[in-house]
């Protein structure tokens, strides 16, 4: 008897993790949010320390699922949210140097 639950619950259970897995990783391994990441691992490296350290990313948005340019949102403290402001022109090529590429239109600036 025991076997036999054994075996209804083995049942259940036929679907390989990868299976499962392939559902969740997958979109996570598109082209925008491999851009997400790469910004986001480099912050401290694509801008200097007074850049930095008075803004924090926040996310990426696309226009749609196809489009190669986007726009930059980051977090900025309302005491220097106009100086960042007037270095988003510098802050995108910034980011079109390191990137290899022009990958952000726009920075929104958003205060915390």
């Amino acid at each position: 008897m025991r076997e036999e639950w054994i075996k209804s619950k083995k049942k259940n259970y036929e679907n390989p993790i990868a299976d499962i897995m392939a559902g969740v990783i997958k979109p996570l391994l598109n082209k925008q949010n491999s851009l997400e990441a790469e910004i986001r691992m480099n912050w401290n490296k694509i801008f200097p320390h007074d850049i930095n350290s008075k803004c924090e990313f926040l996310k990426l948005t696309f226009k749609n699922k196809t489009s190669q340019c986007c726009a930059l949102h980051v977090s900025v403290q309302p005491a220097f949210a106009i100086e960042i402001s007037y270095k988003t022109a510098q802050m995108i090529e910034m980011l079109s140097v390191f990137l290899g590429r022009k990958a952000v239109e726009e920075i929104r600036v958003v205060k915390r």
